[in-house]
């Protein structure tokens, strides 16, 4: 059960749980906070004790895995927080389908948003560009648009079936969550 430790001033000074609690609490399995233990890590690992001394600290451990929830790399979810979108990206990871992560998802929804806003059908150039999809150019080290990262985006959304080529438009099994009345 997690435990808190209070301060002379009779504050909170940190919350303690075990490897099975914090793994309930962030809705993955305690052998995953083992792979995750780079971003989210044990104060003892050996027990597997977690401690937080603020909101703010468990606030960024719920942010970071939520993200890596959906299968995106610790490298990847470093640099995300590094350019100050890991909110973002755990806002979009509450809603990301599984077999994708939300780095992908992220494409769906420019997508959707593009088609629904100006009826275009984007191909992998368009998404590149509008969904700001960055390679290395190898020759000049200089960011450059990735049409071939746009395009592996739309065959893993086709993939996992969110995404089909209609006429002239795209066929979506699912409109996000955001985009509903309902959501």
């Amino acid at each position: 059960m997690a435990r808190r430790a209070l301060s002379p001033d009779g504050r909170v000074a940190y919350v303690e749980m075990s490897r099975a609690e914090f793994a309930k609490l962030l809705d993955c399995r305690p052998e995953d906070l083992i792979t995750w233990a780079e971003l989210l890590p044990a104060e003892d690992p050996v027990e597997g004790i977690y401690r937080f001394r603020s909101q703010e600290a468990l606030r960024l451990a719920r942010q970071r895995a939520a993200v890596l929830r959906t299968r995106m790399s610790l490298g990847a979810v470093k640099a995300i927080e590094a350019e100050g979108k890991l909110d973002a990206y755990a806002s979009l990871a509450k809603d990301c389908p599984a077999g994708i992560t939300a780095h992908v998802y992220r494409s769906f929804l420019v997508l959707v948003l593009v088609q629904q806003k100006t009826g275009l059908m984007l191909d992998a150039e368009g998404l590149a560009l509008r969904a700001n999809l960055l390679e290395m150019d190898p020759e000049t080290s200089e960011p450059r648009q990735s049409a071939a990262m746009a395009r592996k985006h739309l065959r893993l959304l086709q993939a996992v079936g969110l995404l089909r080529a209609g006429e002239g438009r795209w066929e979506f099994s699912r409109l996000p969550s955001c985009l509903t009345r309902s959501g």
